[in-house]
């Protein structure tokens, strides 16, 4: 399928996070603004220990030594709808790369992933797209940010995390 969304643009991976007592998960929005808001920078990690001298938050989020926190984690470049062009898309038909066709195909891609619960990051989201999708991961119980840090030149790209 190409730039259409095809199964070379996805990947998935399943992340195991070993003596899980030590850390604990911060609220999703606003470990997700911190990250977005500083792409240039350092990333910022969501997951940190609690502070020692809270006992309270270690009791809260205490979990067994031998417990394992799996999640699944699934990356997809959606290509920008303004950077989906016949001239560097050569050997796609212009139709594939028609935008109105290329979103309920990679919606249909993402609705499996979606149903296990996956954690979704998604690269090139355009502008155009950022309100569907947005309204996509809404009615199946996620949480989705977005974030832009292109120009009008590729349609005001940017990434989005969904978050189950």
């Amino acid at each position: 399928m190409g730039a259409a969304g095809g199964p070379c643009r996805s990947r998935s991976a399943a992340m195991s996070f070993p003596n899980a007592t030590h850390f604990r998960l911060h609220p999703l929005h606003t470990a997700a603004a911190d990250i977005f808001s500083r792409h240039r920078r350092r990333p910022t990690t969501i997951f940190r220990p609690p502070a020692a001298s809270s006992a309270s938050a270690v009791e809260q989020h205490s979990i067994h030594s031998s417990a394992r926190v799996t999640a699944r984690v699934v990356t997809f470049n959606v290509l920008s709808t303004k950077l989906a062009t016949p001239t560097w898309f050569t050997s796609c038909s212009p139709e594939e790369l028609d935008s109105e066709l290329r979103l309920p195909r990679i919606l249909a891609q993402l609705a499996p992933e979606v149903d296990a619960r996956a954690l979704v990051c998604l690269q090139e989201v355009s502008q155009a797209w950022a309100g569907p999708l947005y309204t996509f991961f809404l009615k199946r119980g996620y949480t989705f940010v977005y974030a832009s840090y292109g120009g009008q030149h590729d349609g005001y790209m940017g990434v989005g995390i969904a978050v189950p």
